[in-house]
């Protein structure tokens, strides 16, 4: 059934708490995250979602932050629930909380006002947070306390508890020519260079790195194996490092003099030699499309 694949999470809890951390790191993992989403929309979201399933297929997982700013969501929360319920829809709720002196404390930093603080003084106002939250709290399905998480430590447990399957980290290798300038989104650039160029062979000027007697010109060269172990050897030991700072996307850019030979073949064999369960390797060719220019 169309239904089983869809699954939404609520993320609810203090005014203070992670929230807006919260969704930012399943945002990253390709969750579908909706801040605040009416209650009396929440049924149009998922019907229309199953409905056009076909066009919306990438959308499987939802996250719609609920706090005490949509008071129409409190209102009707069992009502959305027991909807989800007769639609077959797995849900979930998440929770966060932290100590009043902690919330109190993240609020003077960032200097903001807490929804529900009027004329009274913010002890008041969370404590009135917490009456209004409590049926929720209730009937959450996980409750993390932040109140001793930084922001690194409260990520990596997120993405422990709701990455499934998804891989961590997307690394995109791009190969370019220096000619037409160095890719702006690169995380680390490398200049291949320093290779012997097939341009300058009449036999393979016409072709490119994706045309195997240019690969096998440009990675049967001994520089070039040397190359390849030494720098596989340090992603190795970064992508992993990587990851732990909570990085999402790495950019590896492999240059050449103009992105047709050299850096062509190199990148293709760079997703080769990158294996992880916790990445999706991505290949592009920026300037292959200006061979004939």
């Amino acid at each position: 059934m169309r239904t089983k694949r869809l699954k939404i999470l609520f993320v609810s809890g203090m005014s203070g708490a992670g929230k807006t951390q919260a969704m930012r790191v399943l945002e990253d993992m390709n969750y579908f995250c909706i801040d605040n989403l009416p209650a009396s929309l929440v049924i149009d979201l998922v019907r229309t979602v199953l409905e056009d399933r076909e066009e919306r297929a990438e959308i499987e997982r939802i996250a719609i932050a609920v706090d005490v700013r949509g008071r129409e969501f409190l209102q009707f929360f069992h009502q959305t629930r027991r909807m989800l319920e007769m639609e077959q829809i797995p849900w979930s709720i998440l929770y966060l909380d932290a100590t009043d002196q902690v919330l109190m404390n993240r609020y003077k930093e960032t200097r903001r006002r807490h929804p529900l603080q009027e004329d009274g003084g913010m002890l008041e106002a969370l404590d009135r947070e917490r009456r209004l939250l409590a049926d929720i709290r209730e009937v959450a399905n996980r409750v993390i306390d932040t109140t001793h998480m930084g922001v690194r430590e409260f990520g990596e447990l997120m993405q422990t508890l709701y990455r499934e399957d998804e891989p961590r980290m997307v690394v995109a290798v791009q190969s370019f020519g220096f000619k037409y300038g160095i890719p702006l989104d690169a995380d680390m650039v490398v200049d291949v260079r320093f290779l012997p160029n097939p341009f300058y062979d009449p036999a393979l000027r016409d072709q490119t790195g994706l045309d195997e007697p240019v690969r096998r010109f440009v990675l049967d060269h001994p520089q070039t194996r040397r190359f390849l172990e030494g720098y596989a050897s340090l992603l190795s030991f970064l992508i992993p490092a990587y990851i732990r700072e909570g990085k999402r996307q790495l950019v590896l850019a492999v240059g050449c003099t103009g992105g047709q030979h050299r850096s062509v073949a190199l990148a293709e064999e760079l997703t080769r030699h990158i294996h992880s369960e916790e990445v999706r390797m991505v290949v592009n060719h920026r300037d292959l499309d200006k061979r004939n220019r």
